[in-house]
């Protein structure tokens, strides 16, 4: 919800590419733990 909700407020992208660079490493380290944590098989 949240980076649908940034993504919004810069329609042009300029300020994305910015933040993405600055972002995409915790994010992804973010996405593959919950991803752990919610595959019943990751135990």
């Amino acid at each position: 919800m949240y980076l649908l909700a940034l993504m919004s407020l810069d329609p042009t992208g300029k300020g994305r590419k910015r933040w993405t660079m600055r972002w995409k490493a915790p994010l992804n380290a973010f996405q593959i733990e919950s991803e752990g944590r919610l595959t019943p098989t990751a135990n």
